[in-house]
């Protein structure tokens, strides 16, 4: 089990499907379903009942929805408090541990703006 897994599995429950998820998680519904199959592969359970074109969780799906969360928000403070020094520190855009999964830092800006198309400066 790894913390893709379980992000696409949070995404499933969230989203109520497959291809949902697959959107808004900015992936691929093949390599979802994928990661979903190697994990109800490696529990022994089904986690879905797939229905028309939305998908229930199981029982099993049920009692992982909370230990699911628990870890990725673990991940999350654990991702945070790695980079929250980096981002004071002004370095965020050089170095991003790997695996991060919060938000972006915003981009800095060089203070200087572009003419519009078709005009010069």
């Amino acid at each position: 089990m790894d913390a893709r897994q379980l992000r696409f599995f949070h995404g499933v429950i969230d989203y109520g499907g497959f291809s949902r998820a697959a959107e808004q998680l900015f992936n691929a519904q093949q390599s979802l379903s994928q990661a979903i199959a190697g994990l109800e592969r490696e529990l022994g359970v089904s986690l879905f009942h797939r229905v028309g074109r939305g998908v229930l969780p199981t029982d099993a799906g049920k009692e992982l929805i909370g230990p699911a969360r628990q870890v990725l928000r673990d991940l999350a403070t654990a991702s945070s408090s790695l980079i929250l020094p980096l981002v004071l520190a002004g370095v965020a855009d050089a170095v991003l541990p790997a695996g991060w999964t919060g938000h972006r830092p915003p981009r800095r800006c060089s203070g200087r703006t572009r003419a519009p198309v078709g005009r010069s400066p």
